[in-house]
């Protein structure tokens, strides 16, 4: 099979030439939860229309009945508030799950002499399954840090009322502003296949952990070129159906590097890294991006 690039704007109709219709239903459900069937549907009525769509068309559509969709359902004030309220429960139970996928991981018979004094999660976005892994942890505010390289989704999320208890920083998204030796787990939460020099950055966090602390990444494990496309359309609709991304500039931005399972061992291996555990959890059902957590020690 061909790799058809996000540019190509062929990804969505190749995979549905190839039957890949229960795949890209499963991609929605993950990555649309709202009116998932709805968006579904109308992703089918476009490629059942005889007419050789490219992908832009198809973000763009859908895009726009997504905002119908939501519009439709929040005409009166008091339904728009319990419906945001219904969206922030899900995302605190969704972080408060991720973190405990984290907790169960760290129960293993290898990890019973780990001491967790301090915490980092890499790439924290609004840095609500940082605050609940820290809680969970027993540490404090001041040694649970939430980095990425911009704080817009910190404040956001402060701005949802959602519960925080972690200390927020931001990074030039190369070199990590901590000392030597200074965290005994990190966690990357499917951040790391969005940076662009893979190896500098994971040299970085050897640097910052204290010998025998953990790494802790949620990765995708790509093997094939259709894996690979799958994964480009989930980012291309949390940019540009979710997150209304102009589409000429998602085209001229859009870079991502995703791995194998096997090609991450070989990236933290060549940084002096020991894989020592990998989990693939009961909550990760219909997986069509792949995700897997790997745990690496220095």
């Amino acid at each position: 099979m061909v790799y058809f690039t996000v540019k190509s704007r062929k990804q969505i109709q190749t995979l549905w030439l190839l039957n890949n219709q229960k795949e890209l239903q499963s991609l929605i459900m993950k990555t649309i939860p709202k009116f998932k069937n709805e968006i579904f549907n109308r992703i089918s009525q476009l490629m059942n229309s005889n007419i050789e769509l490219l992908d832009n068309y198809i973000y763009d559509d859908i895009h726009k009945y997504y905002y119908e969709l939501l519009n439709t359902v929040s005409t009166s004030h008091k339904f728009k508030k319990r419906y945001t309220e219904k969206d922030n429960e899900y995302l605190k139970k969704r972080a408060k799950y991720r973190a405990l996928d984290i907790v169960h991981i760290l129960k293993a018979p290898q990890f019973e002499n780990l001491k967790i004094s301090n915490y980092l999660d890499l790439g924290a976005n609004d840095g609500s399954i940082t605050s609940y892994l820290g809680y969970y942890l027993g540490l404090r505010k001041k040694n649970i840090i939430a980095l990425d390289i911009d704080n817009q989704s910190y404040y956001e999320g402060v701005k949802n009322k959602k519960i925080f208890q972690a200390t927020y920083k931001t990074y030039d998204g190369e070199h990590i502003p901590f000392p030597a030796n200074t965290f005994d787990v990190i966690t990357a939460f499917m951040c790391l296949h969005h940076v662009e020099n893979q190896s500098d950055i994971i040299h970085e966090l050897y640097r910052v952990i204290k010998k025998n602390g953990v790494i802790i990444i949620r990765e995708h494990n790509i093997k094939s070129d259709e894996e690979r496309m799958i994964a480009d359309i989930q980012h291309s609709l949390y940019e540009m159906v979710l997150n209304s991304k102009p589409i000429d500039e998602f085209y001229d931005t859009f870079k991502i590097e995703c791995n194998s399972e096997k090609d991450w061992d070989n990236l933290f291996g060549r940084n002096k890294f020991k894989k020592v555990y990998i989990h693939q959890p009961s909550t990760i059902k219909n997986n069509p991006v792949k995700y897997y957590y790997a745990v690496y020690q220095k």
